[in-house]
């Protein structure tokens, strides 16, 4: 899959299915979307954040071999998402702003 295309589907989804990756973590967080985490067994930091994200009610989270897809998704959609909005232009001015 292409970079586009997965920046174009992220962006349309309401509601993704992944692993925890912590990439992945933060382009949901970009666009804005819920989103059920599946982490990799034995890869700790999947696993923690996704334990992390589940204890903050941001993203629902299951172990793969617990995982029972028609009642996950529902539970995932009732999560909040990260939903801290965040201007990156103001963001970016307020740095430059500090090391000049």
């Amino acid at each position: 899959m292409t970079k586009e295309l997965r920046e174009e589907l992220l962006n349309r989804a309401k509601l993704v299915v992944s692993r925890s990756g912590y990439s992945t973590i933060m382009d949901v967080a970009v666009v804005g979307t819920k989103a059920l985490f599946i982490p990799t067994p034995g890869q700790i930091e999947q696993e923690y954040l996704s334990q992390y994200h589940n204890s903050l009610g941001t993203f629902y989270s299951v172990s793969q071999d617990a995982i029972h897809l028609k009642t996950d998704v529902k539970k995932a959609a009732e999560r909040t998402g990260i939903t801290r909005e965040c201007d990156v232009k103001k963001t970016v001015e307020n740095i430059l702003g500090i090391i000049k």
